[in-house]
């Protein structure tokens, strides 16, 4: 599960929503961009101090043929440090080339534009290229940004 490590830190309810889905499937682990504790926006009382104590892994550590799927639940700052991260791009890039499962939730979304690969078409302007141009995502809608 990638979160941000940023200071302003993530909703408790996004991150529990993707564990109940993933944990019965999966091995859980957490990667930020800088590793550590993960920051929460709410007291810690109410939360399943199982996760709450884990440290997250630094994406520089991650091997992403190691890992069968990767989640990023929703929160507001994957704006911030995931959208442009280099070493997540690797991440994602990779992952997607082997076909294993990447699923962004509400915000998370905005994490995959770290994945970019070298543009190798001669009539483009452009350097790079977005790893997942042609695919289908969702991303919140204007009535889920209203409540």
């Amino acid at each position: 599960i990638i979160v941000s490590s940023h200071e302003k830190g993530i909703k408790y309810e996004s991150l529990e929503s993707v564990i109940k889905l993933t944990e019965q499937y999966f091995n859980i682990y957490f990667s930020s961009p800088l590793g550590g504790i993960i920051q929460f926006i709410q007291d810690e009382e109410e939360k399943n101090k199982e996760y709450i104590e884990k440290k997250s892994t630094p994406f520089d550590l991650v091997d992403p043929h190691k890992y069968s799927a990767l989640f990023i639940p929703s929160m507001y700052c994957s704006f911030v440090d995931l959208s442009n991260n280099e070493r997540l791009g690797y991440i994602l890039n990779e992952m997607h080339r082997e076909r294993k499962l990447i699923c962004g939730i509400g915000y998370g979304v905005s994490a995959l534009l770290s994945a970019r690969t070298a543009c190798n078409n001669p009539l483009s302007n452009e350097k790079y290229e977005w790893t997942f141009e042609g695919c289908t995502l969702t991303a919140p809608t204007l009535f889920e940004e209203m409540n």
